[in-house]
């Protein structure tokens, strides 16, 4: 549930600082807006530095070394494990990066200019977007992480197929959509609870730490790669190509990742 409400604050803090770093950047440009939001995050950091109680720390002694080096041959002893998250993750992140990226351009693609949808559709998926980060996150608190993710991957690639098929009327596009938002941004609060009960929390951050450069390749993939298919193939067949990817993210998390257990 932490994980859940962690990461649905992430959202609302996109939703309350865009307006105003959107006036910084438009009034005094870019630099002061990176400025702006750098400070920010700085105060912010450190005021968590301060509230947090300082951790025993092993690292100067001679005991602290021999578990940092037995912390990385535990790593690097579960490479295939690893392989697969690394994977799961860069591709998870390409589902979400692509939905929320192409929503709008998808629409506009197929409803008429006058269409409501055109309007109201995209608040009403960041709303699904915000809301089942939490439910995925309590979730987990009773069901396996890789396994709930497993499931929102499935519900994905069907629903991707679907969208793909019932083009033109706007209460299936907006449904599609509605579901393909709640169910990409399910590995925000579910790979933080998996990879916690795969490691010990000596070694999570730095497992952590590694999974995340995956999104690099997210982003480089995930919206500019469909985009650039969708321009010569078209939306509906973009639609069925990418809905590989979270049938890949299924199969992982079903055959090729351990199923976690919840804590009792």
């Amino acid at each position: 549930m932490a994980a859940g409400a962690a990461s649905l604050a992430y959202l609302g803090g996109s939703i309350i600082f865009a307006s105003p770093v959107q006036y910084v950047i438009l009034t005094y440009g870019f630099r002061m807006g990176y400025f702006v939001m750098g400070s920010i995050s700085v105060v912010l950091l450190g005021l968590c530095a301060l509230a947090h109680p300082k951790p025993d720390s092993k690292e100067d002694t001679e005991e602290g070394h021999e578990e940092h080096h037995e912390n990385h041959d535990f790593i690097t002893g579960r490479k295939a494990f690893l392989a697969a998250v690394y994977v799961s993750y860069a591709a998870s992140a390409m589902n979400y990066y692509f939905v929320e990226a192409e929503v709008m351009p998808i629409f506009k693609s197929a409803l008429p200019t006058d269409s409501s949808v055109l309007v109201f559709g995209v608040p009403m998926c960041l709303l699904c977007n915000g809301s089942f980060r939490l439910i995925w996150g309590i979730l987990s608190a009773t069901r396996s992480a890789s396994r709930s993710m497993g499931l929102a991957a499935a519900i994905l690639a069907v629903t991707l197929n679907l969208w793909a098929i019932a083009r033109g009327s706007a209460a299936a596009e907006l449904l599609c959509a509605m579901i393909s938002f709640s169910t990409a941004c399910s590995m925000w609060p579910l790979m933080p609870v998996m990879l916690a009960r795969n490691f010990s929390a000596d070694v999570v951050g730095e497992v952590y730490a590694l999974i995340n450069t995956a999104d690099v390749v997210a982003s480089c993939l995930g919206a500019p790669a469909t985009s650039a298919l969708a321009s010569v193939m078209g939306w509906p067949y973009t639609l069925h190509t990418v809905s590989v990817v979270p049938a890949v993210v299924c199969l992982l998390m079903c055959k090729a990742i351990p199923e976690d257990k919840h804590d009792e």
